[in-house]
């Protein structure tokens, strides 16, 4: 500490001594404010306002930087002479129509044919803005009176047409989320590509066309609607009923319960609770309203020829009381087109990959080719987990969403009539293995006869 301020003092005393001279020489008297200013520390301390407390600890000098050892020079390589770039012989030989497509495509045009995922924000406002629209559009009708056609014509095009809230409310949803393959509902075993070629949709509306009119058809499926279950994955093992294997293994044969002598019939809870759009059509006199217990020996009599040990499948109590209303309308029944190909997402009216979007395509295309008089019936069928109550309510609506599709294509809505059956059809009960579940899911298009 004593050589600190002896230190301090010298100096502040060489300060002092250099100082002086400069105030004494400095002859322009306007230079004397600014040397006073920077000279007022240096007194201050000198006169010790400033002087350091004897009692702060000295400062430790600052400590010298130790130099970093160097790194010792690596010897130069000697050059390499530079090889010449030889050719990849796959860019020699000819393409392949059967090589698979590359994952990771590097041309734009390409690039645009994979939709990148949805942001999940906007898809689901999108999604919440489809189910309010169509919940106040049907609430709204079915409370409607319908007297005239005119009137029947004008619910139809509300909530079928182009220019219908419903239909404007899918196509905003449809530009926020473009279509895409979502593994979480797209089933493995459809031999089927992502996207299907024009080639494919025209095969596709070739074979809906004969279906339509009826003619018999000794051509296989398309392959938009072949499957492979087969030769696909089998079922899980822990599925322990030997039937459930064997039904996988045979080949299912779609028989409509609720088809009888040429009519079909469907089940409601209440005369309030059939759909606005089928109200409209039985104004129309395209379909007939009348009480369940009219049809109910047809399909509620419990056969004397039954298998033991079977039992019928029946609906809620409700839906086939005294207060139940049926719809009936007459189809050809050699017309059915049957397929469970055509995906939808969890509890939505969207389609869940674009190849439903080309199968709803073909159908529209061989729709528009026949004659402007032949009307169509596009029913609905899910399985059998979840309430009565909710698949037929979402079976209804994505009949519905399938009509709207085709409009769009150029099909006049007021040839097509949608019709939701929900789990009334379904061949599997709720703890079956999904593979077979699926297969319930169905969509069934009919010709209306007459």
């Amino acid at each position: 500490m004593h050589r600190g301020r002896v230190r301090h003092v010298n100096r502040k005393g060489a300060l002092k001594e250099t100082l002086a001279p400069n105030l004494m020489k400095a002859r322009n008297p306007q230079s004397l404010p600014r040397i006073l200013l920077l000279a007022t520390p240096l007194l201050l301390l000198n006169h010790g306002v400033l002087a350091q407390d004897p009692n702060e600890p000295e400062p430790e000098p600052p400590e010298q930087e130790q130099p970093e050892p160097e790194e010792p020079e690596e010897p130069e390589q000697p050059e390499q002479p530079e090889q010449p770039v030889r050719p990849d012989p796959a860019e020699d030989r000819p393409i392949d129509p059967a090589d698979p497509i590359p994952t990771a495509p590097t041309d734009p045009a390409l690039m645009d044919e994979v939709p990148p995922p949805p942001d999940p924000e906007p898809a689901r406002e999108a999604e919440a803005m489809v189910r309010e629209t169509t919940r106040e559009v049907e609430q709204r009708l079915r409370r409607r009176e319908i007297r005239n056609e005119q009137e029947a014509q004008d619910v139809i095009d509300q909530i079928l047409g182009t220019e219908g809230r419903i239909s404007q409310a899918e196509v905003l949803r449809e530009e926020r989320v473009r279509p895409r393959i979502d593994p979480a509902v797209t089933r493995q075993d459809l031999v089927r590509p992502p996207v299907a070629a024009p080639a494919q949709v025209e095969e596709a509306a070739d074979y809906f066309r004969q279906r339509l009119r009826g003619e018999l058809v000794e051509v296989p499926p398309p392959v938009l609607l072949r499957r492979d279950d087969r030769r696909g994955r089998p079922l899980p093992r822990e599925v322990v009923r030997e039937e459930w294997h064997q039904e996988w293994r045979e080949e299912v044969i779609y028989h409509p319960r609720y088809l009888h002598e040429g009519r079909r019939y469907v089940h409601y809870d209440s005369r309030a609770s059939i759909p606005a759009v089928l109200v409209a059509a039985a104004v129309l006199e395209r379909v007939t309203i009348l009480p369940a217990q009219q049809v109910a020996p047809i399909f509620f009599e419990v056969p004397a020829d039954l298998p033991p040990g079977r039992a019928l499948p029946m609906p809620p109590p409700n839906y086939r009381d005294e207060t139940s209303w049926v719809v009936s309308y007459p189809v050809n029944e050699r017309s059915m087109i049957t397929s469970d190909d055509i995906l939808f997402r969890q509890g939505s009216t969207q389609f869940a990959d674009p190849v439903s979007y080309d199968i709803v395509s073909a159908l529209a295309d061989a729709m528009r080719t026949l004659p402007e008089d032949d009307r169509f019936v596009i029913e609905g069928h899910a399985s059998a987990e979840g309430s009565y109550d909710f698949n037929m309510m979402l079976s209804q609506q994505r009949a519905e969403r399938i009509v709207r599709e085709m409009v769009r294509r150029g099909v006049s809505p007021h040839r097509l009539i949608p019709v939701g059956y929900g789990e009334s059809e379904a061949r599997y009960p709720e703890d079956a293995p999904e593979l077979l579940r699926q297969r319930d899911r169905r969509v069934v298009v009919f010709s209306l006869d007459g």
